[in-house]
This record gives C-alpha cells, sequence and structure tokens, in this order.
C-alpha cells in the first residue's frame, strides 16, 4: 500500500505507517512547514522499497547518493 501524504503531516493521531502503509511519499514543500526547503519531497517506511524508489528516480547505481543542489 502506498499512501501520498502531501497535506497529511501530523494531522491525524496516527501517520500512515502505523497502520499498515508499505510506503509513504509527501511534498517538503507542501507541508505545515513549508518552504522549509526549495524543492524535495521524501519517501518513508520499507527500506527496500525506498532503495527501489532511489533507483527509479535517479539512475541504478546511484540511488540516494544524488539530489537536487543549489
Amino acid at each position: 500500500i502506498m499512501v501520498d501524504n502531501c497535506y497529511g503531516e501530523l494531522v491525524e493521531t496516527k501517520e500512515p505507517g502505523h497502520v499498515g502503509a508499505d510506503i509513504v511519499v509527501g511534498s517538503l514543500m507542501k507541508n505545515l512547514g513549508s518552504g522549509l526547503v526549495f524543492t524535495g519531497g521524501y519517501v518513508v517506511v520499507i527500506h527496500i522499497l525506498v532503495y527501489m524508489v532511489a533507483e527509479r528516480l535517479t539512475a541504478p547505481g546511484i540511488g540516494k547518493d544524488l539530489g537536487a543542489n543549489f
């Protein structure tokens, strides 16, 4: 189960990971601390799925070791 938690952070007593979500994604620009960063998002919960997303969003072998730079 994948949940897009954009606008959902900290508004309920339980987060999606507490109730069975396999992977949770969200924006670092559209949240309670909007303006926290210039760009980006987050992917959390099951480690292997986070790794697979990182490999898919960048390039095989680069994964989470590269991101946007300003």
